[in-house]
């Protein structure tokens, strides 16, 4: 099993649709005006996402679908805690903490693509999509590593873990 991948949970009513059409009409109605209400829902969404049962090439997609606007909101993110000086204030360090929980769940969610299609002959993705879900998997933990490194906060908990594994 992958560090780090939460187990399935029937989904709430707010939850993230899971069709990629109605995603994208969700994304759509997103307020960009406010930052923090899009970051709120975002991360909303992306840990209802890792938290229900869907086939490893929809989540892939939904991933797919809702990683620039997981960018944008990083970026908002960022301005309140790069290049400030240390210690940050407690709402600075609130929000680095509020972008920690996001690039995990964003990690979470390309890790669960490649838990699900772990062992099985038939994946229902193609080679460049398993490609895709690799790089943007280890990618996101390095993120992750950089961001706690960045604050001077411990490393994210599994990481070291999932990275220190051999190979079976």
């Amino acid at each position: 099993m992958l560090v780090g991948t939460p187990m399935v949970q029937p989904p709430g009513d707010d939850a993230l649709p899971l069709q990629p059409r109605k995603v994208k009409l969700w994304l759509k109605t997103l307020p960009l005006a406010d930052m923090g209400e899009t970051t709120r829902r975002l991360l909303q969404a992306v840990r209802s996402l890792n938290n229900r049962s869907l086939p490893a090439a929809d989540r892939l997609e939904i991933m797919e679908l809702m990683r620039p606007s997981l960018h944008m909101a990083q970026e908002h993110l960022g301005r309140h805690f790069i290049n400030r000086s240390l210690p940050l204030p407690p709402r600075g360090l609130q929000i680095a903490h509020v972008a920690g929980e996001l690039l995990a769940e964003t990690s979470t969610g390309y890790l669960k693509v490649l838990r699900d299609v772990r062992g099985t002959k038939r994946t229902g993705l193609s080679s460049r999509q398993l490609t895709t879900a690799v790089y943007r998997g280890l990618c996101l933990l390095g993120t992750q590593q950089r961001h706690a490194a960045r604050l001077y906060l411990p490393p994210p908990a599994g990481n070291l873990a999932s990275h220190a594994r051999t190979p079976e």
